[in-house]
């Protein structure tokens, strides 16, 4: 599943699984 977390920026990015 996608999950949305947020950066040391605060920008959300996309957790990708490898």
């Amino acid at each position: 599943a996608k999950e949305l977390y947020f950066n040391k920026d605060g920008t959300a990015i996309r957790k990708l699984q490898i």
